[in-house]
């Protein structure tokens, strides 16, 4: 009966995961010295079903502009080019550079920021300024945080909590950055009503990710570490990899569509609508 319980569990999962759309942007490397670089994919969130959609230039950040088109960032000297395309035709384009299109900028619907003294499940208490910014005398100030089992750097002027008006909710987003591997991202749930212990880490060390908390399934990739491009061969080249992850809020699984030899900078959610 508990072996039932437990294959029912998985193939739950496997076919959750199976039926969530990601566009990646990521290197995946090739053996020997054959060239290779950043490329735009699709890809399940069970890492079946892989699709080049190719750029003239390497894409750095997508994201899905309703259902159907992507936009994603280039770099041409020096400077931060969109460009878009529908997924069919697939016809990449330059988007116009007085595009009133903006990122959200506030917290999420039914959240408000947080605007006093934030009491974590830690015991740390954290005071908490405009926008849920943490409150330090140095805006380079940097906490050591530990929550969720998972310890991060946490820049006061970078990270910010939110709490939803009616359950008392708290998402807490702890960002550091590194001259070297970027942003250092991390995502912390918890209820202020509950024990202590019970916050969860639901990604960290993330440089990049895509969450909604009315949303069961996020993603998240992670900052760049070295390995060997030849995993049988240690002491062999070295390159940056990434890899991209995607997790249910609800069953508490995650699994990681890309790994290994790779390295995704990006990540986004195809919409449902």
């Amino acid at each position: 009966m508990i072996l039932a319980l437990v294959l029912a569990a998985q193939l739950q999962h496997k076919a959750l995961f199976s039926k969530v759309e990601l566009a990646i942007t990521c290197r995946y490397y090739k053996a020997g010295k054959a060239k290779s670089r950043h490329q735009l994919y699709l890809i399940k969130g069970d890492g079946t079903g892989r699709r080049l959609l190719p750029t003239v230039d390497e894409p750095w950040r997508v994201r899905w502009v309703g259902r159907d088109r992507l936009e994603w960032d280039v770099y041409e000297d020096d400077s931060r080019v969109t460009m878009t395309s529908k997924l069919s035709p697939w016809n990449p384009v330059r988007v116009p550079e007085n595009d009133d299109s903006e990122e959200q900028s506030g917290p999420w619907p039914g959240f408000e920021w947080v605007t006093d003294q934030l009491a974590l499940p830690n015991g740390q208490a954290l005071p908490i300024g405009k926008n849920g910014q943490i409150v330090a005398e140095h805006v380079l100030e940097t906490y050591n945080l530990s929550l969720g089992g998972v310890t991060v750097d946490c820049m006061a002027f970078r990270s910010y909590a939110v709490r939803h008006r009616s359950t008392r909710r708290t998402l807490f987003v702890s960002t550091s950055w590194s001259s070297s591997s970027g942003d250092y991202c991390a995502l912390f749930d918890w209820n202020e009503l509950d024990p202590p212990g019970t916050a969860r880490a639901l990604f960290h060390s993330a440089c990049d990710y895509d969450f909604e908390p009315d949303r069961d399934v996020y993603a998240w990739a992670t900052h760049r570490d070295s390995a060997p491009l030849d995993p049988k061969n240690p002491d062999g080249k070295q390159v940056w990899t990434g890899a991209v992850g995607v997790g249910s809020q609800k069953l508490g699984k995650r699994v990681f569509p890309v790994s290994g030899v790779a390295w995704a900078t990006s990540v986004a959610i195809r919409p449902s609508k």
